[in-house]
């Protein structure tokens, strides 16, 4: 009576953590979604690298949504495996693979890159507090006189350590192809050209501009991503502007 008794209760206790398993499996937390966080250009069958070559004929825009971006191995032969970033656009069934290059980066790893690389906030949200002149010249790819270190960034990503081993460094290389570089030279208001940048060429802060964002500001406060004091601070200093 004993053993059955016993045999009895290993079972019941079995149905009951299968249960508590299967519930929580159902209330699993679904993954959230994963955009690029800056520009990168696209090369031959897919094929790139983390110095983020800009010679490409066509680039996934920063705020493009991916799915799968992982680790992993890619073997061009038996004896030529190497660690790659491999993930796809949210919109299509490419397949792209991002190279690492050890002395093109120093002091940071594939993992570095790969965590830089995508982000949870999507281009408006990636881009707030950024002038629409900054923007347009992200979505073009190109950098102008009067852009931020933040902006650039966005645009053109984090320029090749081996080259610019300081990112507070007034003087960014970044690699066009594997010949022609390009230098970004920001002033010392940490933006992009000469000291005094004319007027035209810097986007008029407006009534309009500043309310725009606020409201971002505001819907990055109701997903959790800034806190309430970080919001009252940024609107604070945005309103000193008009």
């Amino acid at each position: 009576m004993g053993y059955l008794l016993r045999v009895t209760s290993t079972i019941l206790l079995i149905i009951v953590l299968s249960a508590v398993h299967c519930h929580a499996k159902d209330k699993a937390i679904p993954e959230q979604r994963l955009y690029t966080a800056y520009n990168i250009w696209e090369w031959k069958s897919f094929n790139m690298r983390c110095i983020n070559y800009k010679g490409g004929r066509s680039m996934i825009p920063a705020g493009t949504e991916v799915s799968g971006p992982k680790i992993k191995y890619y073997c061009a032969s038996p004896h030529d495996c190497q660690k790659i970033i491999s993930f796809k656009t949210a919109t299509s069934n490419k397949r792209y693979k991002i190279f690492f290059k050890k002395e093109y980066h120093r002091g940071k790893t594939i993992k570095d890159y790969k965590r830089n690389m995508f982000t949870t906030k999507n281009f408006e949200e990636l881009t707030a507090g950024l002038t629409k002149y900054e923007k347009n010249a992200i979505k073009a790819g190109v950098i102008h006189s009067g852009m931020s270190k933040e902006a650039v960034l966005i645009c053109y990503g984090p320029p090749p350590e081996h080259k610019t081993p300081n990112s507070n460094s007034n003087v960014w290389l970044y690699w066009k192809n594997k010949r022609q570089t390009e230098k970004i030279l920001f002033n010392s208001k940490n933006r992009t050209g000469p000291e005094n940048i004319r007027r035209e060429e810097r986007e008029q802060e407006t009534a309009a501009g500043v309310e725009e964002k606020i409201l971002l500001l505001k819907r990055l406060l109701d997903k959790g991503l800034i806190t309430q004091e970080e919001y009252d601070k940024k609107k604070a200093a945005l309103l000193e502007n008009l």
